[in-house]
């Protein structure tokens, strides 16, 4: 029985070898180019195509405003890491008090019975498209009129304003929104 266990054993081992050497074999010519890249340093090849890639990222860097005016430019941003902002915005709005925000998503507007008021919002999606985050804002000064100045509902707006949190009369909620907001539809 030992002698049995012991060949086994051995038949194991020759098997998972074989396999090792096809393999090696296979991806021999890669892994000796790989080896040589790293002895002989990059090639001209590489470096073209590193130089090309430097360049296109410096291209689409110009072509992007630097705003200094704008603390959180979601706009910038992944859709994912733009949910996570936002989110974290609801969550701890101490920390993002009187930041400048510019943010990109559709447009929606909600009456609220109890305040007799419309609240817009600008609506950002995850990257799934799934989920979504409002954030309230506040057109310019507050006098601009729903819906006869606001752009139609789900437009694709874009939002740049100061976040700031409050509390209406009557209600201990704390709210979250963008104040003396621009507007861009």
């Amino acid at each position: 029985m030992e002698i049995l266990t012991k060949g086994s054993i051995l038949v194991l081992c020759m098997v998972l070898l074989m396999g090792c050497g096809t393999d090696a074999e296979d991806n021999g010519d890669a892994k000796t180019q790989n080896i040589e890249h790293q002895i002989q340093g990059p090639t001209l090849e590489n470096t073209q195509k590193e130089e090309q890639e430097t360049e296109e990222n410096q291209k689409t860097q110009e072509n992007q405003p630097e705003d200094s005016s704008v603390d959180y430019d979601l706009t910038q941003m992944g859709s994912d890491m733009v949910y996570a902002t936002v989110y974290q915005m609801m969550m701890t709005p101490e920390q993002y008090e009187g930041k400048t925000f510019r943010i990109q998503g559709s447009f929606h507007a909600e009456y609220y019975e109890p305040t007799q008021k419309y609240y817009e919002y600008c609506i950002i999606k995850d990257a799934m498209a799934c989920c979504a985050q409002g954030l309230e804002f506040v057109w310019g000064d507050g006098t601009h009129t729903y819906p006869d100045e606001y752009p139609a509902e789900n437009e694709e707006i874009m939002v740049e304003g100061t976040f700031e949190t409050y509390t209406e009369e009557g209600d201990t909620h704390l709210y979250c929104r963008l104040s003396d907001a621009e507007l861009i539809f």
